[in-house]
């Protein structure tokens, strides 16, 4: 009954139940890591005043994650998180637009939670879990030295 609860659940809100494969981690990582760079070539004055479009670009990507098992979700938000955390240093504006109070992190951050809500874990998703989890200590390793820590609010245990 409780398999039967979760496909009518997941037909019902339109998720995408594909597993998760390195080509959909790969086309979340891609997007990602255009959605930051898109503004690279301009100067950072700028930057700042078009933040808005990759912030906007980001959030789509979230939401587009939105659409598959939370399990998935939460693996393609935390390879999101990962592609994030790489532009520390190189977007100068971009990065401090989206890493602001309530910016993007903020939000990744509370969609990532979300997902934690709604897992259940089986034998089949530990692995997946495992990986997330090790995508998101990475990536809180690469932040913590930028004093933006939200991230470790996100726990597997």
């Amino acid at each position: 009954f409780t398999t039967l609860l979760y496909t009518i659940k997941f037909e019902n809100l339109g998720m995408n139940r594909t597993q998760l494969s390195d080509s959909l981690l790969k086309s979340f990582g891609s997007r990602a890591y255009h959605a930051i760079h898109q503004l690279d070539r301009l100067r950072p004055s700028q930057q700042f005043e078009m933040v808005f479009r990759v912030s906007s670009d980001l959030d789509q990507l979230v939401k587009d994650a939105r659409g598959y098992d939370p399990v998935t979700q939460l693996s393609l938000l935390s390879r999101i998180a990962g592609v994030y955390s790489h532009s520390v240093e190189e977007t100068g504006e971009v990065f401090k637009g989206l890493s602001g109070p309530g910016g993007f992190q903020s939000d990744l951050c509370e969609e990532m939670v979300e997902a934690l809500k709604s897992v259940n874990v089986s034998n089949s998703s530990a692995e997946q879990l495992k990986n997330a989890k090790s995508q998101l200590e990475r990536v809180h390793s690469r932040l913590t030295p930028y004093c933006i820590m939200v991230m470790q609010l996100v726990r597997i245990s």
